[in-house]
């Protein structure tokens, strides 16, 4: 946890966007922080973050949270909010994005928004408060995100399902079940069997795949336990009749499927 809470104004130039922000799991990775900064905007419901900073100014009771990241400080919780500051304060920004109808700050909001309350940490410092907020708290994400938040929580800073869980206050297994849908997911796409990206809709449903996969007959077909920190995938043949149509229902039209037959775990 954060171990020191010491509240700093720093000039609203020197904040930059995350582009490693978990919220943003659903979405294709942006490389540029003006790219981000579009993609906030015209997906993250900004414009009513920036009409509320306009008329009341900027809470200071809810600082920003920024880690210093390749001599920079890049803002970890909070980016709609300094995405709508900086929106206010720049005139041609506004024009770029096509946010044209956000009003304009008088000359004294203005200079109150040149600098904003951040608590400097680090991201390993921070994942109570940010799990805890956004995947079982006030402010949830949605199912994908959170799951993938939930999965670097675990494997990069080293912390067992059961701590975060506990952390978190999560009672009903969700974190446990999140994580085991996002490591079938992501060893889908490493065999090739699924892409995130080879979908109908913009939004993925994930949360079909992770409650799904808490049905005893999903689960045990795959090999996943759902009391345990990995859930272990049976060796099949390599070669497994599938019995599905090309349009996806069972019939004589039957395909095969390649399946590695060697024993996986997911972690």
């Amino acid at each position: 946890m954060v171990e020191n809470w010491d509240v700093q104004r720093i000039p609203l130039d020197d904040l930059h966007l995350d582009l490693s922000n978990p919220r943003l799991a659903d979405f294709p990775k942006e490389q540029s922080e003006s790219n981000l900064l579009r993609l906030l905007w015209h997906e993250m419901a900004v414009d009513e973050l920036a009409l509320s900073i306009a008329e009341n100014g900027f809470f200071d009771h809810e600082p920003l949270f920024a880690a210093r990241e390749e001599k920079k400080l890049v803002v970890i919780e909070g980016n709609r909010r300094l995405a709508a500051v900086k929106l206010l304060r720049d005139a041609s920004l506004r024009k770029k994005l096509g946010a044209t109808d956000l009003p304009k700050i008088t000359a004294k909001r203005r200079r109150e928004l040149e600098t904003l309350p951040v608590i400097v940490s680090t991201r390993g410092n921070l994942w109570q408060f940010i799990g805890f907020k956004h995947v079982n708290g006030p402010q949830s994400w949605d199912s994908f995100a959170k799951a993938k938040y939930i999965n670097w929580v675990h494997n990069s800073l080293k912390i067992p399902l059961s701590q975060i869980a506990a952390q978190i206050g999560d009672r009903h297994d969700t974190v446990l079940r999140l994580n085991h849908g996002y490591q079938v997911l992501q060893q889908a796409e490493k065999i090739g069997a699924f892409s995130i990206n080879d979908r109908w809709k913009n939004h993925f449903s994930f949360s079909h795949l992770y409650t799904g996969l808490s049905y005893p007959g999903i689960s045990s077909f795959i090999g996943i336990s759902s009391k345990s920190d990995k859930a272990t995938l049976f060796p099949k043949p390599n070669r497994r009749t599938c019995g599905i149509s090309s349009n996806g229902s069972m019939g004589a039209n039957r395909r095969t499927c390649n399946l590695s037959c060697s024993r996986r775990t997911l972690t």
